[in-house]
């Protein structure tokens, strides 16, 4: 009796990038009569180039053209990371550091040029989720003047290197590296002091839903917002003739952590904080809490 070949399964095999599919009888199924020599001569190791060199690939090159960074791009971060790399701040790697310049010239579309405040809005609402209008004033503010305490703010974009350096304080600084971001992101009047009817007011104003908060909230909505500035003003001594100064804040937030979030969230969640560091780095960091 004559020995009858099924029709052979097959097995889906896609690039990386999902971009080519290659339909292939499967090693462990029974191969089709006319699959049986055609198997025999299939080196595995260079099976896709095989394929890949034999099949008109123009219509895949024409719709997906390959991408070749700019000279100039690739110099510019060459030159960038012999300079961040052996900064005491920055707690990259060269590799995680040339991955985030790529990063910030694609947001630049591949010009070697200043980022943008509106480029870089978009950059801290949609990658790092900051929303809040308060908070991101702050970080275009403070990112700014992190490395050129002469920049005007209100009328320049964000350098690359202090792109850098604020990614590195807010994903992987220390308790003292957050609150020199964090004050810096609070002192909205940059005048070197944080004080009450100034960045306490400004900050907490809208903070808390009197229905909820407040004692009474038809009589005294502001309550909640009053009561949380003189508690703060009894931690940090931050009155209206006495401002403090970043050396009083920080000496104030290593005693006490908690209070670098409680006028802007400057810590990084910790699930957002592996989502992102995952697009740059396959080596995260054991802990990912502050550093001691």
């Amino acid at each position: 009796m004559a020995h009858h070949f099924g029709p052979p399964p097959t097995l889906t095999v896609y690039t990386r990038d999902r971009k080519n599919k290659y339909v292939i009888p499967s090693v462990f199924a029974q191969p089709g009569e006319e699959l049986f020599r055609g198997r025999r001569q299939i080196h595995v190791p260079k099976f896709a180039k095989t394929v890949t060199t034999a099949v008109d690939t123009s219509e895949l090159e024409s719709r997906y053209p390959s991408f070749k960074m700019p000279s100039s791009v690739r110099l510019a971060i060459l030159n960038l990371v012999c300079e961040l790399r052996d900064d005491p701040k920055i707690y990259f790697n060269s590799q995680e550091i040339a991955s985030l310049l790529q990063m910030y010239y694609a947001i630049t579309n591949y010009k070697v040029r200043v980022m943008t405040q509106a480029e870089f809005e978009d950059f801290l609402v949609g990658t790092l989720g900051i929303t809040n209008p308060l908070s991101i004033a702050g970080f275009k503010r403070a990112t700014i003047l992190l490395r050129n305490k002469n920049r005007r703010p209100d009328k320049r974009g964000i350098p690359a290197d202090n792109f850098i350096h604020m990614l590195s304080f807010y994903l992987r600084g220390s308790i003292v590296d957050k609150a020199e971001l964090a004050f810096k992101v609070i002192d909205i009047d940059q005048d070197g002091l944080l004080r009450r009817p100034v960045e306490f007011q400004h900050f907490l104003q809208g903070s808390f839903d009197p229905e909820i908060a407040a004692t009474h909230a038809e009589i005294d909505p502001e309550q909640p917002v009053r009561e949380t500035i003189q508690y703060l003003v009894s931690k940090t001594r931050a009155s209206s003739e006495n401002g403090l100064d970043l050396k009083a804040f920080t000496n104030l937030i290593v005693k006490e952590p908690w209070l670098i979030n409680c006028l802007v969230p400057i810590s990084c969640p910790e699930l957002d904080n592996i989502a992102f560091q995952s697009l740059f780095t396959m080596k995260l960091p054991a802990s990912l809490h502050e550093r001691t």
